[in-house]
């Protein structure tokens, strides 16, 4: 028996010695679920992407009607046949609203398009068959770059441009409001009077000019803007008429 108990007693101390020389394993703390799954999501680049802010309208209205025949040829510097052989460069007469006229008013801020154009036909001006000669055609009147830039423009003034090769019948003038203080024209051209009422060409544009071009002897002396017709035949005549109206 007491072998046996002395046994016992040495099995027990093996064993606890075993248990203490292996030490308590504690087992790993749990992780912080919030924390993990931050630290396992990507972190987003930040964003480049420009939200469009939305944009203030502007509405334009044309400050004119339809002119008459005679008031286009009276108001014209110059009536010429020719051909448009070189456009240059676009630029905004007053961006800024600080030029001024002779008399103080302010420069009309408007897109300028100037095109040089050789002449073939004089009509009515102080020039010579063969010259050239720089007209200029408006767009966007009364607006400054900034607004073109920043605002949705709204406007009935139909669009004036031209295309080198481009042959028909220009009526033009020296317009002040377009120019600034002591400008003359031979520094920035002369302008297409009433935007494409003051270019004439042969193709009909609307049914009544078509009827006059399928009733004329001679259709191809019929020449066409908008809304007016000119006949080459008597187109002398007419402007001299003008001319003398005007004076009454």
């Amino acid at each position: 028996m007491k072998t046996k108990k002395t046994f016992m007693l040495i099995l027990l101390s093996v064993v606890l010695a075993v248990f203490v020389s292996c030490g308590v394993q504690t087992p790993p703390a749990e992780p912080n679920e919030d924390v993990a799954a931050q630290e396992s999501q990507p972190i987003a680049p930040e964003s480049d992407v420009t939200v469009e802010q939305p944009r203030n309208t502007i509405e334009i209205s044309s400050l004119y009607m339809e002119p008459k025949l005679e008031e286009l040829l009276n108001e014209s510097d110059i009536i010429i046949e020719g051909e448009v052989i070189e456009e240059k460069e676009s630029y905004h007469t007053n961006p800024d609203r600080t030029l001024t006229r002779d008399n103080g008013e302010i420069v009309t801020p408007a897109t300028v398009s100037p095109y040089v154009i050789r002449v073939d036909r004089v009509y009515k001006g102080d020039i010579q068959a063969g010259q050239t000669v720089l007209v200029n055609t408006l767009n966007n009147t009364w607006l400054t770059p900034d607004q073109l830039e920043n605002y949705n423009i709204v406007s009935d003034e139909p669009s004036c441009y031209l295309t080198v090769g481009q042959k028909a019948l220009f009526c033009a003038a020296f317009f002040s409001c377009y120019s600034p203080a002591g400008s003359t024209v031979d520094q920035t051209g002369y302008y297409i009077v009433y935007d494409t009422e003051g270019i004439f060409e042969p193709e009909a544009k609307n049914s009544e000019q078509i009827a006059a071009l399928d009733a004329a002897e001679q259709p191809d002396r019929l020449l066409f803007s908008e809304s007016l017709t000119i006949d080459l035949d008597t187109l002398e005549d007419e402007i001299q008429k003008a001319g003398t109206d005007s004076e009454k």
